[in-house]
């Protein structure tokens, strides 16, 4: 990745939350804001409208994958969720939301490089296809009624 990001970062240990800091800056990314919570995480990424997330599953006050969906109602955002476990239930919610990756504890820095490329190819990816279906959409309700196919 030769873009720097702008990354908000959630985690529930505080060693966890300074690796990934560490980890990002080394990588040439900001790290714009750091969350100890859900609610926490979706404040932040209101106020700083985040390149990607990065967060827990496991948080207080509101899990990592409910601050995902309530994030991405304001904007969308691509998200990277770390978990303890690798558990089925977790990942078939994980699914549901705007997840690109799924890295399970402990992770090393080698694993956010990948994870973070396929994260942002994907969405790329996948806003272009979501802008391309708008723009033919909008071309076909502008094409009159007598001319249209049947």
């Amino acid at each position: 990745m030769d873009t720097p990001l702008r990354i908000v970062v959630a985690d529930n240990e505080p060693d966890m939350r300074h690796f990934l800091w560490r980890s990002l800056i080394h990588e040439g990314h900001r790290v714009v804001a750091i969350a100890e919570n859900g609610r926490q995480l979706v404040d932040e990424c209101v106020l700083h409208r985040p390149d990607l997330l990065i967060t827990e599953v496991d948080l207080p006050e509101l899990d990592g994958l409910d601050a995902i969906r309530e994030v991405c109602s304001h904007h969308t955002v691509p998200a990277i969720v770390i978990s303890g476990s690798g558990r089925h239930d977790v990942l078939k919610r994980a699914r549901m939301e705007l997840v690109y990756a799924f890295l399970v504890k402990p992770i090393k820095m080698d694993d956010l490089h990948p994870a973070i490329c396929m994260t942002m190819q994907r969405h790329s990816d996948i806003s272009t296809l979501r802008n391309k279906i708008a723009a033919d959409t909008l071309r076909l309700r502008q094409i009159p009624p007598d001319n249209a196919i049947r």
